[in-house]
């Protein structure tokens, strides 16, 4: 972890606090904003994120990503995914990704991603990425998706402080590889745990229901779904993967 984080007991969402504080002055890279409870906490479009107070990690991290072009941006979402899933297995639990922005374990969503990046004349000027991790919560509300926490995983009751720390340090190997040039590593990794990757699965797509086995994602982050013996290309929100 690069830098001492900034704690909250109850914010709105560390996302929004991130981006008051971009607005009010330069954070540094690497830094993290962890809240107890969020009382406005957001996941992807306009769902929203549930968690008991104290119970899971809910933090923002934030970097500056200019060696990313826009085109790129994706790479950053497979960084991050891939540090989750790191920081995951340091703690027994094989992780995998369901695109775009969810960590499963087990096949049931263990985390959520929601990364907000500033783009201005074509360059990244800063990424805010809000990490939702279930750590001790044991009941949750019926969502599509099945979910989990570390503590039912493993039976491991540990305190997510100390473990948003720890995620952070994850978070910035993975970055750092990416920065270093290491995009094609990045990219062999995310494939490899790239949930149902060369499997059947069941998918909505507007009012349509299909048959489709994954592919990979494209360069500029879309899902590859191969049906009918042809590969096409989704983007967020165009297809979703019904949960079986």
């Amino acid at each position: 972890m690069k830098h001492k984080p900034l704690t909250y007991r109850e914010i709105d969402s560390t996302n929004a606090e991130a981006a008051r504080q971009l607005r009010s002055g330069n954070l540094p890279g690497g830094m993290v904003i962890i809240t107890d409870y969020q009382s406005g906490g957001r996941g992807q479009g306009e769902n929203e994120w549930v968690s008991d107070p104290g119970k899971n990690i809910l933090m923002s991290w934030i970097v500056y990503p200019a060696f990313l072009s826009v085109q790129d941006q994706f790479q950053l979402s497979k960084a991050v995914s891939l540090a989750i899933t790191d920081f995951l297995g340091a703690h027994s639990l094989e992780a995998e990704i369901k695109w775009p922005n969810d960590i499963l374990c087990n096949g049931a969503k263990i985390c959520g991603i929601l990364i907000e990046n500033s783009i201005m004349g074509g360059q990244i000027m800063h990424s805010i990425v809000g990490v939702g991790l279930n750590v001790r919560q044991e009941r949750f509300p019926e969502f599509p998706w099945r979910a989990t926490s570390m503590f039912l995983e493993t039976g491991t009751d540990v305190a997510p402080g100390p473990l948003a720390e720890s995620l952070a340090g994850f978070l910035d190997l993975r970055y750092d590889q990416l920065a270093g040039g290491g995009a094609e590593e990045i990219n062999r990794a995310y494939l490899q745990r790239l949930f149902r990757l060369d499997a059947s699965s069941e998918f909505t797509h507007g009012r349509s229901r299909f048959t489709g086995v994954v592919r990979g994602v494209d360069d500029s982050g879309r899902l590859r779904v191969e049906a009918g013996g042809k590969i096409s290309s989704y983007g967020f929100h165009e297809i979703r993967m019904i949960c079986n």
